[in-house]
């Protein structure tokens, strides 16, 4: 379906002086601490309401718009919403969590005068959101115990928009940040995206940084910082589309109200297969976490989607191959970086460059690799081609120490390119893997389509909606299926009720027509032009089990007529 305001119409219509394609949209839900807050012990209640609060966030072209899920939710537990018996905070925090609003603004800053969206430096291929959730039930995991500080970078960023050689850095939206604060320094309501500025060369700032190539990925790593002073550190990874992994350090400070990024870029690490790369993913560094100064990086592996049906995996950061005494490692670089950061030294850090080598080149499509994803858990790889297929990927145990990619699951149905695919979960799961995964793929037939690669094959029908050729993205968000398309529009679909169940398809063969009773005179005269005529071999064709349909359709309830080839 499509939303809609009231006031505005479609919302996710394309505007006609600007816009574009869809590139990119998901869902987002309220971050673990604002859930954590909330005082209500039926989970399903308290569910249903995270849900109600989810906004829509998606890219056009060089815009990025925000609009809320649902329209209104009475929540039960409304004049018990918070565990604070502050009125006036609790008035402010429901103020900040209902907001209704749509917001929209250009992702590199610019003025909206004259600005279609046409060019491919200025679209927007991707979002990552370090001050939201994918899921409502995000704040049932408790797998970082360390709090966050209320000027976090996890709680002032709301998004990271990339596209082409450029990535900036947003706040605002309805998105949950907290740039904006009250006297206590709680969350207020934040009225529109604000771009946070990023130094360039002495006191000049820019809206985005640009680098050396074009972006595939991004993840975002907070680091903790020993004496803050009001900053705060991130360490930023950029995948390329050469299939190189960019590492920059970025830290904020806020001067007369106005918050500045200042980056340094750290490490440049080069896999050994050289290639262009038409996609790529990163598996690790959770934007929810949080890194000590003194802890060692967490590993980072990437997926690379070549132009030569390849797809190469490699770790760009490896914490148990790294040495403490090696001053080329990103560790000494990152605890040096954060040295001079703490004690507000001008950083000149030279960064070094380093080479990989290439862990699996996995085989088996015959095309370019238009998307690769890592599941949550990292033991599957989903992937998709311009050879029409969705391809899935098992990390399997060879011995006790090695272990090896397997392709386990071919999927056709697509009539066309694929270009996106997602890994599903219910509404019910916090992203856990089952036995059988679930993926949904998208692609140039205007379809979206869910597969079950290890019980069935395809288990719905298409979803069908966009009145356009090319499906570009797909994600799926607590059980809410998100796709965007050529038309500007977006589309959702719910998951569950989308997936069918073998006990309700049943398969039947058209019978054969009954012989057809022929008069003697026509048989007279069927023989007599037959016989005057010689006769020509003709090519034996092969037996159908069945007729060949050629349109249907119901009447009274439950019969249906067929029409077939045979008239």
């Amino acid at each position: 379906f499509d939303g809609k305001l009231s006031s505005a119409g479609s919302v996710f219509r394309r505007d006609d002086f600007v816009g574009g394609p869809v590139t990119t949209a998901t869902i987002r839900f309220p971050p673990r601490h604002i859930a954590n807050a909330l005082d209500e012990e039926d989970q399903t209640s308290k569910h249903n309401y995270l849900k109600s609060l989810g906004r829509i966030v998606f890219a056009r072209g060089p815009w990025i718009e925000s609009h809320p899920l649902a329209l209104s939710y009475n929540y039960p537990g409304r004049n018990n919403a918070t565990k604070s018996s502050d009125e006036d905070e609790i008035q402010c925090m429901t103020q900040a969590l209902e907001d209704k609003s749509s917001y929209k603004t250009l992702a590199f800053g610019g003025l909206a005068k004259n600005r279609g969206g046409t060019s491919t430096f200025e679209t927007v291929s991707g979002m990552i959101f370090p001050s939201s959730s994918p899921s409502a039930l995000s704040y049932l995991n408790d797998s970082s115990s360390r709090v966050e500080s209320w000027h976090s970078i996890n709680r002032r960023i709301s998004v990271v928009a990339f596209g082409g050689r450029r990535i900036s850095f947003l706040s605002g939206g309805g998105l949950w940040s907290n740039s904006s604060t009250n006297k206590n320094g709680k969350d207020t309501a934040q009225d529109d995206f604000v771009s946070i500025p990023i130094a360039k060369v002495g006191s000049l700032t820019r809206s985005y940084l640009e680098v050396s190539d074009w972006i595939h990925d991004v993840r975002l790593l907070n680091v903790e910082l020993q004496q803050a002073n009001n900053q705060s550190a991130f360490l930023l990874a950029m995948g390329m589309t050469n299939n190189n992994c960019e590492i920059f350090g970025f830290y904020s400070s806020t001067q007369d109200e106005q918050e500045t990024l200042q980056p340094t870029r750290l490490q440049c690490i080069t896999c050994d297969v050289r290639c262009i790369t038409y996609s790529l993913s990163f598996h690790g560094w959770d934007s929810t976490s949080v890194l000590s100064s003194d802890e060692q990086l967490p590993s980072l592996a990437v997926a690379s989607g070549t132009v030569f049906s390849e797809i190469v995996v490699w770790d760009a950061v490896v914490n148990s191959q790294e040495d403490e005494n090696d001053e080329e490692s990103l560790d000494t670089l990152v605890k040096r970086w954060l040295a001079n950061v703490t004690a507000g030294a001008n950083i000149i850090i030279k960064a070094s460059r380093i080479r990989r080598t290439s862990l699996h080149r996995l085989k088996g499509h015959l095309g370019s690799i238009f998307s690769v994803h890592f599941s949550t858990c990292g033991q599957y790889i989903a992937s998709t081609s311009d050879d029409r297929t969705v391809r899935l990927f098992h990390l399997q145990p060879i011995d006790e120490s090695q272990t090896e990619w397997k392709l386990i699951w071919t999927g056709w149905g697509h009539t066309a390119r694929v270009f996106d695919v997602s890994f599903a979960y219910s509404s019910h799961a916090l992203g856990e893997e089952s036995s059988h995964p679930t993926l949904v793929s998208a692609g140039e037939d205007s379809t979206a389509r869910i597969w079950s690669p290890l019980q069935t094959q395809e288990v719905s029908h298409p979803l069908r909606g966009h009145d356009c050729e090319s499906v570009w993205t797909v994600d799926v968000c607590d059980g809410i299926i998100v796709t965007g398309g050529n038309d500007g529009c977006v589309k959702l679909w719910d998951l569950d009720s989308r997936i069918m169940q073998d006990k309700d398809i049943r398969t039947f063969v058209v019978p054969k027509d009954p012989p057809i009773q022929s008069t003697h005179s026509e048989e007279k005269i069927t023989t007599e032009a037959t016989t005057s005529k010689p006769r020509k071999k003709q090519k034996k064709k092969q037996k159908l089990s069945g007729q060949l349909i050629c349109g249907m359709e119901l009447f009274k309830c439950h019969r249906l007529v067929v029409a077939t080839r045979a008239g």
